[in-house]
């Protein structure tokens, strides 16, 4: 289902021919899937961290330096930041593409 889904999106928005369902590879999509994933599991793994990190007084609380070297110190948050660079990049081509079209205004 999602393979359909992101197909459509692929072609609906941004005019680009996308075949998930067979089998062509999306970097798009899979950054995506990559950065759900990796967001996902870490914040179930730190879930314990972040109890503990909200009730440290400020700076290092909250928000604060403890999250960030949480983020730092975690494998599954650098893939989800690598994930993001490439949903990033491959976003900015897209809209960059889609505003040469010659028949927008």
């Amino acid at each position: 289902f999602f393979n359909y889904t992101m197909d459509s999106i692929m072609n609906i928005f941004f005019g680009e021919a996308s075949d998930q369902l067979g089998g062509e590879n999306n970097s798009y999509a899979t950054a995506f899937d990559d950065a759900h994933r990796a967001f996902l599991e870490f914040s179930i793994q730190s879930t314990l961290w972040f109890s503990l990190i909200q009730h440290l007084p400020w700076p290092f609380g909250g928000h604060g330096l403890g999250l960030r070297l949480l983020e730092h110190l975690s494998p599954l948050h650098r893939a989800f930041r690598m994930a993001l660079a490439v949903l990033d990049t491959e976003s900015q081509r897209l809209v960059e593409t889609c505003r040469q079209d010659p028949r927008l205004p």
